[in-house]
């Protein structure tokens, strides 16, 4: 993964409590953080970081291809954008070794430890609920982390 470790970002997450090996799911807004001169990439870089290499960091990286908001699209997991979710979700999805689950309506990116659970065999997973990667993540004792987003 590129970027830059934002220090101030980092130390932040460590005073919440966010730490190695923890599985947090991000829900986000890059333009309300106000970083000037941060990339996505350094955002996604101290994500990471914060959660070490025993740590998952998974987002939200829904299409609703096939709901009939924009028609009906082909889904490929490997190269539908994600719509709505934002650039963060994007560039999570985006990085060498990050893995996305194949629901065309709730998918999501992992990247770390328990990224592959999070990520196969989801896709007839309907929604949040039962069979879905949100139900793995909560079995697994995710946290959920609000960044420049309100609740």
């Amino acid at each position: 993964m590129t970027g830059t470790v934002i220090t101030s970002m980092l130390n932040d997450l460590r005073t919440i409590g966010v730490g190695a090996g923890d599985l947090l799911i991000v829900h986000s807004s890059f333009r309300s953080l106000g970083l000037t001169g941060r990339t996505p990439a350094d955002v996604i870089r101290t994500l990471l970081e914060s959660l070490g290499s025993e740590g998952t960091l998974m987002m939200p990286t829904f299409t609703y291809c096939y709901s009939g908001i924009w028609g009906v699209k082909p889904f490929n997991p490997e190269t539908t954008p994600s719509v709505f979710m934002g650039v963060l979700p994007e560039t999570l999805r985006s990085c060498s070794g990050a893995r996305r689950s194949a629901s065309p309506t709730y998918s999501v990116a992992a990247f770390g430890r328990h990224a592959e659970l999070l990520t196969k065999g989801k896709e007839n997973a309907g929604g949040l609920g039962p069979g879905s990667s949100f139900e793995d993540a909560y079995r697994l004792g995710a946290r959920i982390l609000l960044l420049g987003v309100g609740n």
